[in-house]
């Protein structure tokens, strides 16, 4: 609890709280099992970590966790205000005698007093309301370390593991002042999602870097990169981006297909499909506007990791008009151009089911195993 002020004004009394709000994921705590009528029970005992327990279709027992380090970081992220009106009440309530009054003249016109005509009574009514104004400062435990792990039959199907570095945490956070770092770790059956680095830089620069693993075998590498900068404050909601700059990225696929791509300006590639957007019923503009934009673009396929661009992406209007339109719209999608081809495709005609199958197969296998592995607890408890 903070302070307290109090303020009346015009039948409005104010009642100002500066109050606290403390997020800490170590006080989310308990362990919780499914009872025989298929409902939450919380278990007795004192417990240091988050955990929720039941049985699958088959008979397994499996078990969700969660558990946060002892170490961590109060790191403040902004305040909140809410106000509460309650409803009006009458305080007071009067009847008053008016009384009408004529002015009395002498002989010579002048004003020499006055005299009472007619009288009536007024009912005079005094409401007032109360309104509770709130300001919460928040604050975030940021543990440095976050670990989740769900069994089936005490064989672990995933575990992910999230790594803060408080070193580099400020007191508080503010895009336009303060950095962070982070690190994932998640395993699910034979995957590994691996997340080296995310890394913000304040009014600096984004970095992120990540890996899929199945088996051991490298399937999909990313890593991006982006100048960026920010001007005003996170915490009067003032914040706007002013610059994205150099921004680059390069992702590889089975060592069979590379993307790379970079923009020297990416607000300002922004801006033009924004633009375009905000004249979708004028094609000559939307063209002229993506145009600008693919200035700023430079996106590769490459494959087999041969270093020869293959084909270019660029952005491209199409008709994008509803049946119930009074006139034309567009919109935009990325294509793909081939530069010995002369030909262009649209990414949905280009990467079809035939020429990469294998990509999709292991695309469908990822999605079963999460699908597999939420339906264990996707019971209507």
């Amino acid at each position: 609890m903070g302070d307290t002020t109090y303020e009346y004004t015009d039948y409005y009394y104010y009642t100002y709280r500066d109050l606290t709000r403390l997020y800490d994921a170590a006080n989310f705590v308990g362990h919780f099992t499914v009872n025989e009528n298929n409902e939450w029970v919380k278990e007795e005992g004192d417990f240091n970590d988050l955990q929720f327990t039941c049985t699958d279709e088959n008979g397994e027992t499996c078990v969700a966790n969660l558990t946060a380090s002892d170490t961590y970081k109060i790191v403040y992220i902004g305040e909140t205000t809410d106000e509460d009106w309650g409803d009006w009440r009458l305080d007071s309530e009067r009847d008053e005698e008016i009384f009408e009054y004529e002015d009395i003249y002498d002989e010579d016109g002048n004003i020499v007093g006055s005299k009472v005509v007619d009288s009536y009574l007024k009912h005079y009514t005094e409401y007032s309301i109360d309104i509770a104004e709130d300001t919460y400062k928040h604050y975030v435990f940021i543990p440095e370390k976050v670990t989740v792990t769900i069994t089936q039959g005490g064989k672990e199907l995933v575990k992910s593991v999230v790594n803060t570095n408080l070193s580099i945490l400020d007191d508080e956070f503010d895009l336009t002042k303060h950095d962070f770092d982070v690190t994932v770790e998640t395993y699910v059956n034979d995957f590994e999602i691996l997340v080296s680095k995310a890394t913000y830089a304040a009014n600096k620069s984004v970095q992120a870097a990540c890996k899929l693993n199945k088996n051991g075998q490298n399937l999909v590498t990313f890593s991006a990169y982006t100048g960026i900068a920010f001007s005003g404050s996170l915490y009067d909601e003032s914040v706007e981006l002013e610059n994205m700059d150099n921004a680059t990225f390069e992702t590889d696929i089975l060592h069979e297909l590379q993307i790379k791509g970079s923009t020297s300006d990416g607000k300002l590639l922004s801006d033009h499909v924004a633009d375009a957007m905000d004249n979708d019923t004028n094609l000559d503009v939307v063209n002229e506007k993506l145009a600008e934009a693919n200035k700023l673009l430079d996106i590769g396929l490459y494959f087999d990791g041969q270093s020869t661009k293959q084909c270019e992406v660029k952005l491209e209007a199409f008709d994008d008009t509803e049946w119930y339109d009074d006139v034309p719209h567009y919109s935009w999608e990325p294509v793909l151009s081939f530069l010995q081809e002369g030909t262009t495709y649209s990414f949905a005609s280009f990467f079809n089911e035939d020429d990469f199958h294998e990509l999709i197969n292991l695309s469908w296998d990822v999605y079963d195993d999460f699908g597999n592995l939420v339906h264990q607890f996707d019971r209507d408890y």
